[in-house]
């Protein structure tokens, strides 16, 4: 698995919920190595490893509860403001819109204000 120069993120990232949907452990190390290896032209291997699981739990995001608890289960990939979101009260429930954006001012200042302490998303 190759990711071409023009690479967007969706060409990137949908594979993964493919891969997480079909359970498929072994592909799913060989993306991950994949996409960490084409961040880490830009960040250390560290910060391409957390930045790979952020995009992918972020991205997760968008979609239902099968691909968020997939994607979970298979990459250990959670949103990175919201952590895990159940939308079945198995845990916390996911937030309200408007929770979701005040997370999403609240790390906003952080970026401005301390980015070092930004870093975590939460």
């Amino acid at each position: 698995m190759t990711f071409g120069p023009n690479a967007t993120f969706k060409d990137i990232l949908e594979p993964a919920i493919k891969i997480a949907l079909e359970r498929d452990h072994d592909m799913a190390r060989a993306w991950f190595r994949e996409y960490v290896r084409l961040l880490s032209t830009r960040m250390s291997r560290a910060e391409a490893e957390e930045t790979a699981l952020s995009n992918l739990g972020y991205f997760a995001g968008y979609y239902d509860q099968e691909v968020i608890d997939a994607v979970h289960e298979v990459f250990g990939a959670v949103h990175p403001l919201l952590g895990h979101q159940d939308r079945f009260g198995r845990t916390p429930p996911p937030p309200t819109m408007e929770e979701a954006f005040a997370a999403g001012v609240r790390w906003g200042e952080k970026m401005i204000n301390n980015p070092e302490e930004a870093e975590d998303g939460r």
